[in-house]
This record gives C-alpha cells, structure tokens and sequence, in this order.
C-alpha cells in the first residue's frame, strides 16, 4: 500500500508517538482509495487528516504501506520537511470494501530512523548546528596554535637577536666604489669578519685613479681596533668595568645577559640614585661611596643573580636601592643568631658571608675574590627542610684561593659541585676549615693542602721550605668521588679531623698519618684501601685520636696489637675488611671505647676475657667471623651492671652466649 499526500507534522506526531492510523477503503475508483486520519495519543498536537490513495496486491491481501514525499502544491518550508518513512502494517489477511483497517506504523530499522530525522527541519538544523560547532572548535584550536608558534618564533628571534648582539665577530662588506676601481663589474665585493670596532681606511695612489682607467686598484687596507661586545655606553660605566679587575668578570661582562652584567646595570643605577649632584664630574667624584665598597657591592649583586636570589628562602633587603640600608644589613643566616653577629667588620667591609640552606641555585661566581675581607665564606646547600632542591652547581672558582686569602673557614658542602679541587686554595694560608663533603667532586685531593711537598706545576713531591698550610685543622670530604692515593709524606701537623669516608681513593694507608700529634678524628671508611693495617697506629696513643673509622674497606692480615694503646679511642670500626687472626687481647685496654665493630672479617680464635674490662663500650659487634667457644663471663657481668644500654652480637651457631641480650642474627641497627 502507498500513502500519498500525506501531512508531514503530522506524521512526525504519529511515528514519534507510535500512533494508530485507520484508514477506511472503498472501490469507487478503479485503485481502492482510503480516507485515513491519525489520533495523537502522547502529544497535544489536535487529530489531522490525511487523504492517502492505497495500492493493493492480489488477493487485496496488505502487505507493506510506503509513506513517499508530499506531491501537492505547498510553501517552500513545506517541501523542506517532506520525509520518507518505510513502515510495517499489521492488518488482516484480505481488504473487503468498506472495511477499516487499523494500520500500526513503526520504523524498520534504526538506519531508516536516522535518515527520517535528518531529513527533517529539526535534523537539518541540528546537522547544521554540529557543523558549526566543529568549525567552531577547529578555529579555536588552529588560533590557540597558531599564537603559540608566533611566540616560539619571536622568543627564537629574540634569542638570535640576543646571540647576534653578544657575537664578538660581524661581517661587514666592503665594497669600492666606481670612481675607486678601474672595473665596476668585475671587481668583487670583499666580506670580513672582524670584532664590532672602530674602522680606519687607508687608500694609496687614489690620485692616479680615474672612473675610465682600467688599470687595477691597489688593495684597500683596513686597520681594526677591537671593542668589546658590550662596550661602556657612559663615563659612569666605563670607570666602573675598570674597577672590575677579575679577569673572568670582564670576560663575562661580553655578555649582557650574565649575572655579571645585570649586576653592573645595578650599580649603576644605585650609583645614580646615591650621587650627590653637587659633585663636579670628575672621574674621582663619580662614586657616592669607596671604590672598594662598589666592588663588594658589585660581587653581593652576582652572587644574588648567579645563584636565583628572587628564589631564595631569605633575602631581605638585598639590592635594595631606595633607602640607606647597608650592604651589611642585607640578610644572612647569621640574622637568626641569638647574639648579634655582623657579616662586617669596623670599616663595613663584608667578613663573613653565610648563606645555610638558604636554596641557591645556580654557580658560584669568581666576582666573590673581590670581597677580600672575607674570613668566613659558607654556602652550604642542604638542610633538612630543602632536600628536593638543586643547589650549587659547577665547578669552584679558583679565584677563591688566589683572591681571598685571608679565609678561615670555606663551607661549599652538601651542593652538586663537579670537577677538582683547585690548587689554588693551597694559597688559603689562613684556612683553618674545609668543608666540601656531599657534592660530586673528582680528581685527587692537591697534594699542598696536606703536605709540607708540593710542585704548583705538576702536584708532584718537591720539599718545601714552610708547610703552607700550617692552619688547617679539619678537612671533610667524604661523599664525593675523589680518587688517587694518601701521599706518604710529612702531612700538616696542624690537622684535627681527616673525614674523607665513601669516595674511591685506593692505596695502602701512609704510615706518615700516624704522625699526626692533634688529629682526632680519621674516617676514612667506605674506600677501596688496601694492604695491612700499619703498626703505626699505636703512635696515636701520642695523640687525642678519638675516632678510627677504617671500615668499610679492603684491609687485609691482622689487627695490630699496637690499637690498644691508644687509650683515647671512643669509635674504632673495622668491620667489612678482610681481617683475619685473632682478637688481640690489648683492645681491652680501651677503657673508654663506646663502640667496637670488628664484625664482617675473617677473625679466628675466641673473645678475649680482657673484654671485661671495657666499661664504656655500648656496641660490641662480632658476628659474621669465625670465632668460637662462648662470651667470657666478664663481658656478660659487665652488661648486667651497665646500668646503660649494652649490646653483643655474635655467631650464636659458634659462639655461645649467656649473657643478659645476645644478638645473633637479629640487627636492629643496619650495616653496624
């Protein structure tokens, strides 16, 4: 069956509602006809008419009525919403005249759906209005892409920009003119690359030159007279770069985007804010303040560019221009002393500069050899509350030692420093601490600053008429990663504590160490040593040695017996060697050991009762060798009388143990 000139809205109304359309058939045309009408059942859309002509098969059995597109005149929007709509038709078997019959339209298949809504208004619309909104989105995108490239283009331009500004070399053509040569077209032009500078031409035999002579030129010379990249732009300036007379920072002044140019541009505008207009301008009035305080200014300003000082935890009042407040007034971590502790001096020269955990980043910068004054210099990195940070970095400056050589105490540890230590702090004749652990430090130690031998040239062993170190007391290098072997030669005899644990130094340990009359602590754990144990050692008991940290190591043979002589030991750890023999009975003359850790070697024998004696030692660690029998009975009374905490631990399989608390394999306290 066919329906024709059907009511489109109202047909959306009867498939959308799943309505009923009844239709009532006659035979007084030559092709059945049939009146039908649709009843809304879920809208409120009042009951249309629709005429439709039907079409039967043989038998007038009803099989499939087609809803096609409306034939009849109607408005433009009208023919926009003709549809096609393919429906099932339950009816009975035959169709009788005057029969009606109750036709159930229903969509056959999702697809056939889909295409009815989007040949509808509401689907076009909605068609249209998707469309607009990918172009939509596609524009935003391709804006939002095409801003982002401009940026990386200028920020790449700029950066060109920047390095052709800093580039020490041009090109700058040449080119004679016609009345100069004797053939314009085939005389070349000439490029050269040489320094931005002043250019003066030096011309021969002009005179016998004509714009129709064909005989050749002679050559044009040009005398160049080198400038630097960022020349002095003002009197001011230029006094000022000659003050700078550090090599490197006149070096790095080429480039104006280096800490020591912004530093430079600072000054100047502080020197501007300060200056007196009264003054004449003379080159000697150009200065509100000393010479000597512009360059200590100067070198404040670096380090707080050349180290983020806009990111640092504390930075109150550094480069501060608009009111009197002094250089030393500027924050440093001696601000949080409860004594009043000033970084300067009578004469405002900077003394100590210290800067703790402060969150420096970036390099130390070799403009600090201008603070000449300085005794003190701390820029330790880490604290407990910083540790996800990257602090100092690169090398350090040898300038520090050659410029700074009234230092006492150098503190650079617990930073990412890479590369040697500079020979140059040999030249810290005063130097009483250095402090370089924790960083990431290579090369071997300068022989200088331990011995009493040393070449400049070739850091070989050549005798020197005075040790120049005679100050230094400590030196703590461990955790870094510094090789070579300990030099066995007189050492400095002012030396207190010798910390140089976990790095890879390798060698026997130098007899000379022993010789040490006010060493206290030597730790020199966690290397790759080798060889025995000296017998030296017992030399110490000359001394105030109170901590012998040697494990950790390769050492082989025996423990010298010599050890228990030097009474003042509070720590002596040999664990983790490849000692063997037995215990020598002298370690009981350690009255005041608190720690002994000879575990992890190869130590035979049994323990020996003289370990009684040991009324200080607190942790007693041998397990892990090949001792037997049992705990002596003094060492089990001696831990039930030590009203404080005593702990043994042994090879309980070989090794029996009455005592009050015996560990065998238990260990609270990891790697002891």
């Amino acid at each position: 069956m066919v329906f024709e000139e059907v009511d489109v809205d109202a047909l959306a109304d009867f498939l959308e509602g799943g309505n009923v359309m009844q239709c009532s058939t006659s035979t007084s045309s030559p092709v059945p006809n049939s009146t039908c009408s649709t009843r809304a059942t879920d809208h409120e859309r009042q009951s249309t008419a629709a005429t439709v002509t039907t079409t039967t098969t043989t038998s007038e059995q009803l099989v499939v009525a087609t809803l096609v597109p409306q034939e009849s005149s109607s408005t433009e929007e009208d023919d926009e919403d003709d549809t096609i709509q393919v429906v099932h038709v339950s009816t009975p078997a035959t169709i009788n005249t005057g029969t009606t019959v109750y036709l159930e339209a229903k969509p056959l298949t999702v697809r056939h759906s889909l295409e009815v809504f989007l040949c509808s208004r509401k689907g076009r619309w909605f068609v249209a209005g998707f469309l607009l909104l990918i172009v939509v989105v596609v524009g935003g995108i391709t804006l939002v892409f095409l801003r982002h490239h401009d940026n990386q283009h200028q920020s790449h331009h700029s950066n060109d920009d920047d390095d052709n500004n800093n580039n020490s070399s041009t090109e700058i053509e040449i080119q004679e003119t016609p009345e100069l040569r004797g053939d314009a077209e085939t005389s070349p032009s000439v490029i050269l690359p040489i320094d931005i500078a002043t250019i003066n031409i030096t011309t021969t035999n002009i005179t016998n030159i004509t714009s129709n002579s064909t005989t050749p030129t002679t050559p044009l010379l040009a005398t160049v007279t080198p400038s630097p990249t960022n020349p002095p732009t003002t009197e001011l300036e230029g006094y000022v770069r000659s003050l700078l007379y550090i090599p490197a920072t006149q070096m790095a002044l080429r480039n104006a985007s280096s800490p020591q140019s912004k530093a430079l541009q600072w000054l100047l505008q502080d020197i501007e804010y300060r200056h007196d207009d009264s003054n004449n301008n003379s080159t000697l009035q150009l200065l509100p303040y000393s010479e000597q305080r512009a360059r200590q200014r100067f070198a404040l300003a670096t380090l707080f560019y050349a180290t983020r000082g806009v990111g640092w935890q504390f930075q109150q009042h550094w480069l501060r221009q608009h009111d009197s407040i002094h250089e030393c007034q500027w924050y440093t971590s001696l601000s949080h002393e409860t004594t009043t502790v000033s970084p300067c001096d009578d004469q405002d020269q900077f003394v100590r500069l210290v800067l703790i955990g402060n969150i420096l980043q970036g390099t130390i910068p070799p403009d600090l050899g201008y603070l000449t004054s300085l005794v003190e210099l701390r820029l330790q990195g880490d604290n407990f509350f910083n540790r996800d940070y990257q602090f100092l970095q690169g090398t350090i400056p040898h300038e520090l030692g050659e410029r700074l050589t009234q230092l006492q105490f150098l503190d650079l540890s617990k930073n990412g420093l890479t590369g040697s230590i500079p020979h140059t702090l040999a030249h810290l004749t005063q130097l009483e601490v250095l402090l370089l652990l924790e960083n990431q430090l290579s090369g071997t130690i300068p022989l200088a600053l331990l011995s009493c031998h040393y070449n400049d040239n070739n850091n070989t062993l050549v005798e020197l008429e005075k040790c120049p170190m005679q100050k230094l007391q400590e030196i703590r290098l461990y955790s870094n990663l510094l090789t070579g072997t300990l030099p066995a030669t007189e050492w400095t005899r002012s030396l207190t504590v010798l910390d140089w644990s976990n790095n890879l130094f390798t060698g026997t340990l130098p007899t000379e160490l022993a010789a040490l009359p006010a060493l206290r602590v030597l730790d020199l754990q966690n290397c790759l040593f080798t060889g025995v144990l000296p017998t030296t050692l017992g030399t110490f008991a000359q001394s105030q040695l109170e901590f012998l940290k040697l494990n950790d190591n390769r050492f082989t043979g025996v423990i010298p017996s010599e050890l228990g002589q030097v009474s003042s030991l509070k720590w002596l750890l040999l664990k983790q060697n490849h000692l063997v023999g037995t215990i020598p009975t002298e370690l009981g003359g350690l009255m005041g050991v608190a720690w002994l850790l000879l575990n992890h070697n190869r130590l035979s024998g049994t323990i020996p009762t003289e370990f009684g004696q040991l009324n200080s030692v607190r942790f007693l660690r041998l397990h892990e060798n090949d001792l037997t029998g049992q705990v002596p009975q003094d060492v089990c009374t001696l831990q039930a009388n030590n009203w404080w905490f005593f702990l043994i631990q042994v090879d309980c399989d070989e090794v029996a143990c009455d005592c009050r608390l015996c560990l065998c394999e238990f260990n609270p306290i990891g790697g002891l």
